[in-house]
């Protein structure tokens, strides 16, 4: 199956007639489907599809869905929604500087601290140092603006490494990359779930991404 498959790419490289990252895309799916082939499934029976769903219903009473999907870390949120489940795509829509970035912040920080999650945070605006000040200021309550500008109180200094020796051990991989295509990220996110069993991907924000295709796109 992995020659076939190569053989294919290959044709299909010297053919030139698919666009490089969408051949690129296609190529990487294939090769990680070839590995994933005796693992996967396309159809599920009813005796197993509602023993899941029962399960699933058993876990959510005792408040064990974080198996199923990860926390917020806010219960309020938890309890009408059961976590951010499998397959999810949540959209955090608001006004500039009304704290969408802080708010995926803390869901990142809530899922990789609190639950031991990993999370992928593509950052197409801030560059990493930005957010881990970001970070650090709402874990430790210490003034973002002092953080900045490096005139941070001296009691308060103690306090920094606490926090920041805290955040050390978090499972969060920050990619701060700028003007991302669609197929780079989820080529990325595809590569993250395969070496650190990622269990949420946060962008900020999906207006700066690209679809790297040469005609006039669809922003949707």
């Amino acid at each position: 199956k992995l020659i076939s498959t190569s053989n294919e790419i290959a044709r299909s490289a010297f053919d030139g007639t698919e666009d490089a990252f969408d051949l690129l895309d296609k190529a990487e799916n294939q090769i990680f489907q070839i590995m994933e082939s005796h693992l996967k499934r396309s159809y599920a029976d009813m005796k197993r599809a509602v023993r899941e769903a029962l399960e699933y219903f058993d876990a959510m009473q005792v408040q064990e869905y974080k198996n199923f999907a990860v926390p917020t870390g806010f219960l309020d949120l938890d309890d009408k929604l059961g976590g951010f489940q499998k397959k999810d795509l949540i959209i955090l829509a608001a006004r500039p500087s009304m704290g969408k970035t802080a708010l995926g912040l803390s869901f990142a920080r809530n899922a990789a601290v609190l639950y031991k999650i990993p999370v992928a945070v593509f950052s197409l605006e801030m560059a990493t140092i930005q957010l881990i000040f970001r970070l650090i200021s709402a874990e430790g309550r210490i003034n973002a603006q002092s953080l900045r500008t490096g005139k941070l109180p001296k009691a308060e200094g103690q306090k920094l490494w606490k926090v920041a020796s805290k955040l050390i051990e978090a499972p969060i991989y920050i990619d701060d990359a700028p003007a991302q295509t669609i197929l780079e990220i989820r080529a990325k996110a595809r590569r993250l779930k395969a070496e650190r069993n990622i269990g949420l991907v946060i962008i900020d924000y999906l207006q700066l991404m690209s679809s790297g295709l040469n005609f006039k796109e669809n922003r949707v």
